[in-house]
């Protein structure tokens, strides 16, 4: 920035002395270029020593609260906006892990299912089945045994399906199911439900699921009363070695009775 002046007094002996006038004058620091009063001995904003200011009595840099304050305002601003792009973060952070199901970000089934009604499944059915391998099998039971390190896992190609025919017509508000093969390191070597039809007695609705380990809720936009789901797998997620769409687990969310 640059020094503005004004012109100084007339040089002279003098018969009356009178009050020193405040030198008018604004000296750009030569380290920062922030502007200073002309009396002043060190900058008001980086403290650096000013050439064109004259030497105080006692040596000590004169402050400005006023200057120094100015100079922080901006400093805070740029902590509070680092904390909260590293929070943001954070946040996605760990959405992608819960997503994941990673380590103690991985849902909790309690998280999803909450205090929900779930339907008495009277029959498990499947339009095919994988053949046992490593004493594994891959029954269509197991979505309704409870038990997550069990799978079904259908044949591959075409649109397999798997229908759970409920006790008695309920009111369904929607679903809870683990996808794929959740079984110990089983998860990436199955192919996993990508898209799904989901179809009762009277209506279908279509939902993309997510490539996560864990309990993956889907609502319907209505309650629709039905006495069987079925579920026709129209999209996979490609496993690493074993093909054929894999689920762990499929529980039927309903209205409580009266």
């Amino acid at each position: 920035m640059a020094t503005a002046h004004v012109s100084g007094p007339v040089s002279g002996a003098t018969t009356m002395s009178s009050p020193p006038e405040a030198d008018p004058r604004l000296v750009a620091c030569p380290t920062c270029g922030a502007p200073n009063a002309g009396s002043r001995t060190a900058c008001g904003r980086c403290h650096g020593g000013l050439a064109d200011g004259p030497a105080g009595a006692s040596g000590v840099a004169e402050e400005d609260p006023g200057a120094e304050g100015d100079a922080e305002r901006p400093s805070n601003l740029l902590i509070a906006m680092t904390a909260i792009a590293v929070l943001a973060g954070v946040a996605v952070l760990v959405a992608l892990l819960s997503a994941r199901g990673v380590g103690p970000f991985a849902t909790d089934a309690g998280d999803v299912l909450g205090d929900a009604e779930l339907a008495s499944i009277a029959a498990v059915r499947a339009s095919s089945e994988r053949r046992p391998s490593d004493d594994m099998s891959y029954v269509a039971e197991h979505v309704a045994d409870g038990d997550t390190s069990t799978a079904w896992v259908a044949e591959d190609g075409g649109e397999p399906w798997i229908e759970l025919e409920l006790v008695d017509v309920a009111e369904v508000t929607g679903l809870v199911l683990w996808n794929g093969n959740q079984a110990d390191d089983a998860f990436a070597r199955h192919d996993r439900v990508a898209a799904l039809r989901i179809e009762t007695d009277e209506r279908a609705f279509e939902v993309d699921l997510l490539d996560s380990r864990g309990p993956l809720a889907i609502d319907l936009p209505e309650p629709v009363a039905a006495s069987r789901v079925r579920l026709v797998v129209e999209e996979v997620f490609s496993g690493d070695e074993v093909p054929g769409p894999a689920l762990s687990r499929v529980v039927v969310r309903v209205l409580p009775e009266g």
